[in-house]
């Protein structure tokens, strides 16, 4: 959830005549996988079709040829202190089913969605402050909005989906991290605010094996080839929602879709600040459809298909000091 930064240990840290040492504690362990100050990523999906999962459709069903994925971010430091960390961001996702056969049923939903750019336009602000050598909180809130609006940004309610979460973390040692908080969000499709519980737990076992673990969403298996290569092996959660208008009877409707995605992730550092990776697996479907957004009837559940995916991509990851201040 949180950007990982380690704070330095200069002289500004000792404690008067006492000379005793003080390292604040921030998120992260040793050879943790790199954050992303910037990314460019492009991802798809191979051809497939939708299926309908209560026998919606007559055959033919409607192909599609791909589905294609482009996303642009950016982190930056807003306040850069010892004990406090505060970052910006902003991110830009747009997700396109290319459709090759209509078929016969749902004809305006499938054209409704053919070519068009899904998007998730993001700003989101996450902070961390550490409460002594050993313990940290953090903080992360956010704005999104999704749907098939032309503009590049659209802020009208329709749209927007609020999240965030609190966290408390407390490090064992470099390589031993642990903790839990609170995840909460309210969108268009889900009025009232929900909130989950998660945990997380961050080890390093040497200087090759480690793994990265957030209940329920994200499990990461890690094996550093060196410092500047490494391979993750694992599985996430994702889910999303669009709000996007439905041409031929006049009304709002959403496209939900939520899946398991399991694979390897290789990152590479090109040169200084500058890394390639690229990610493969299998992107298993949970749950697809087209609900009316008024009420929240659902109009058709679908299934997109399993397929193998495969995601590339360039990302910035300044050194660690960028993040935080001597001063």
């Amino acid at each position: 959830m949180f950007t990982q930064s380690n704070q330095n240990i200069l002289l500004d840290d000792l404690e008067g005549e006492s000379m005793v040492i003080i390292n604040f504690c921030s998120p992260g362990v040793r050879n943790k996988s790199k954050s992303k100050g910037v990314e460019l990523s492009y991802a798809f999906l191979g051809q497939g079709n939708i299926v309908p999962e209560e026998g919606a459709f007559n055959a033919p069903f409607p192909e599609y040829s791909k589905f294609r994925e482009f996303k642009a971010s950016l982190s930056f430091p807003i306040i850069r202190k010892p004990r406090f960390t505060m970052i910006g961001g902003y991110s830009y996702v747009a997700e396109q089913f290319e459709i090759r056969a209509i078929g016969n049923d749902f004809q305006g939903l499938i054209k409704d969605i053919d070519n068009q750019n899904l998007k998730r336009t993001r700003f989101k602000i996450s902070s961390s402050y550490s409460l002594d050598e050993r313990k940290y909180v953090a903080v992360r809130v956010q704005t999104s909005f999704n749907g098939t609006y032309p503009e590049v940004f659209n802020f009208d309610s329709r749209y927007a989906v609020y999240s965030g979460g609190l966290v408390f973390g407390w490090k064992k040692n470099e390589d031993t991290e642990l903790g839990g908080g609170i995840a909460w969000s309210k969108n268009f499709r889900r009025k009232f605010l929900r909130v989950l519980p998660f945990i997380f737990f961050n080890k390093t076992f040497n200087d090759h094996w480690g793994i990265e673990l957030t209940i329920p969403t994200k499990f990461n298996l890690r094996y550093n080839i060196s410092p500047y290569s490494l391979f993750l092996f694992g599985v996430r959660f994702d889910s999303e929602n669009y709000s996007l208008d439905q041409s031929e009877l006049d009304r709002q409707i959403m496209l939900n879709h939520s899946e398991i995605f399991g694979g390897l992730e290789f990152q590479q550092r090109i040169i200084p600040w500058l890394w390639f990776n690229l990610t493969t697996g299998i992107r298993y479907n949970l749950h697809t459809s087209f609900e009316i957004q008024a009420n929240r009837e659902e109009i058709l559940v679908f299934n997109p298909g399993n397929n193998l995916f495969i995601k590339a991509g360039l990302f910035i990851s300044p050194p660690k000091k960028f993040f935080n201040s001597t001063k």
